[in-house]
């Protein structure tokens, strides 16, 4: 491993440690390695010297006093039981809404396919219409009636589509963030 992999590795494995601690202990790694350079070794042979940044990173927390160290807060199991029902009630809310969501995109997604049904049927329409009546002017307004859906159709998608993602895909993603967190 070369020198910046390592201090890279060493500033990630001491992420828990106050920033400007941190930066002194990542200093001193590095000066130690530009030394081991100077006197001839290869960034590898001085950085495989030291030990893995793991290793270190652990060291260090282990004697750094404990006001530079932040420690991970743990939520007491008297909270988790006062939290549990609001829980289930977020949970069942957020159950409602997936499949409010789902039922609007199927809705969505229905209106859409009507539509590009239409392009292909109405032509198909008023060709028989044209065949069954002989008449040129309803064989005319079928197809300016088709072309008119198949014009919203192609206008309409993309905005389906954004409202479909603003309601359904990010929110989802958001609940899904947010029950990893409860958990």
């Amino acid at each position: 491993m070369n020198r910046k992999k390592f201090i890279k590795k060493l500033q990630r494995e001491l992420r828990h440690i106050d920033a400007d601690e941190r930066e002194r202990i990542v200093k001193y790694y590095d000066e130690l390695i530009l030394d081991a350079v100077e006197t001839g070794k290869t960034e590898d042979q001085a950085v495989s010297g030291l030990g893995s940044p793991e290793s270190i990173a652990a060291d260090a927390v282990a004697e750094t006093p404990s006001k530079y160290v932040k420690r991970k807060k743990s939520t007491p199991i008297a909270e988790k039981i006062l939290l549990l029902p609001f829980s289930i009630v977020r949970l069942s809310l957020a159950f409602a809404y997936a499949v409010t969501a789902a039922s609007l995109g199927i809705a969505f997604f229905a209106v859409e396919l009507s539509f590009l049904l239409v392009l292909i049927v109405g032509p198909v329409y008023a060709v028989v219409a044209a065949i069954h009546t002989g008449s040129a002017a309803i064989t005319l307004a079928y197809l300016c009636a088709a072309l008119l859906l198949a014009g919203l159709a192609v206008i309409m998608l993309p905005l389906i589509k954004k409202s479909f993602q603003c309601m359904f895909v990010k929110p989802m993603s958001a609940l899904a963030k947010s029950a990893k967190n409860m958990l």
